[in-house]
């Protein structure tokens, strides 16, 4: 029986200096932030809270290497507090602007020590302008048009013949919540485009959305509303105006 205890009071020992060690190992002391801008607007771009644009960060010195992923938030902005000093490979993903042949962003090698900021300056597939919307009675009615930076691009290094930017479909969101966006909404109305904007075209947008007809907004209350347009390029997110809070 003694012998059982001795036992019993060893593991329980080497439990302790476990513990022990677990509690002296260093927390994360570093952080990653900063902002996607249209380098031709100095503005932010604005982005899906779902299934939007990531920042994916790889960490050096491990085999293999697992990526994490900042999530971009609707403003355009990123942060995450809560990283280890080390150096990393950092890229935009599945993002709603150019990375192509024509116009690239290079995967960034960073040192991440203390709050370090980074912003990446880059053009937007679509730019959503002049865009209004007001109230009808129960119906938000939204204006707006689009600018198309750039019309055509080399997709991959090699290609010779250019690819053209279509504009697959544009959209009037509506949320309770202030992300509101494409793939978060409670209620929207799309429109199906699948075309370019030509020389000279200047078309203007109108798209309505009726509260008293969606149960989620018949009790009225303030409405969260975003109007938005997507490509059709290769994993494209949209591109959105400002989100605009209304009452009904």
């Amino acid at each position: 029986m003694k012998k059982i205890k001795n036992i019993a009071l060893a593991l329980c020992t080497v439990g302790a200096l476990s513990a022990c060690e677990l509690d002296n190992f260093e927390g994360p002391d570093a952080g990653l932030y900063g902002e996607i801008i249209d380098k031709e607007t100095g503005r932010k771009v604005p982005q899906d809270i779902i299934n939007g644009t990531l920042i994916e960060i790889w960490e050096y010195g491990y085999d293999p290497v697992t990526p994490q992923r900042l999530e971009v938030k609707t403003d355009g902005s990123y942060m995450d507090t809560r990283l280890f000093s080390n150096m990393y490979d950092v890229i935009p993903v599945n993002t709603n602007f150019h990375n192509n042949a024509t116009e690239s962003i290079d995967t960034l090698q960073v040192e991440i020590k203390g709050q370090t900021e980074l912003n990446f300056e880059v053009v937007p597939y679509l730019r959503v302008v002049d865009a209004n919307i007001s109230k009808t009675g129960s119906k938000a009615v939204a204006t707006f048009r689009l600018e198309q930076p750039i019309d055509s691009v080399y997709l991959n290094a090699g290609d010779t013949v250019k690819r053209a930017v279509v504009i697959k479909e544009v959209g009037l969101y509506a949320h309770l919540d202030p992300n509101v966006g494409k793939d978060m909404n409670l209620g929207k109305t799309t429109v199906t485009v699948n075309d370019v904007i030509r020389e000279g075209e200047n078309d203007v947008y109108s798209l309505e959305f009726d509260t008293s007809r969606d149960t989620d907004f018949v009790n009225g209350g303030k409405v969260y509303l975003r109007v938005g347009a997507i490509s059709d390029m290769p994993t494209a997110r949209s591109n959105y105006g400002s989100t605009v809070e209304m009452d009904f």
